[in-house]
């Protein structure tokens, strides 16, 4: 089981049984089996991410993870109308 530990995320604090793992550009990425899908969300914003490696809690995150995660909440609130 693979948690989610992003702040800010809307499945924050959840567990998922972990469907696959893949590198893209150089970052592993987590494919987790939630109840309404798939999600795939960033190693670094898991539980399995080592914990002495974690940013610290002002960092400010990048465009593209902030672009990702608009989009999954975009998707995540047009599958519950």
């Amino acid at each position: 089981m693979v948690s989610i530990n992003h702040p800010f995320h809307p499945l924050q604090g959840q567990s998922f049984t972990l469907l696959s793992i893949r590198e893209v550009k150089g970052l592993r990425r987590y494919s987790l089996q939630t109840d309404t899908g798939v999600v795939c969300v960033p190693e670094t914003w898991t539980n399995h991410y080592a914990s002495t490696t974690l940013p610290p809690a002002n960092l400010s995150y990048d465009l593209l993870t902030l672009k990702e995660l608009a989009q999954f909440l975009h998707t995540l609130e047009e599958s519950h109308t």
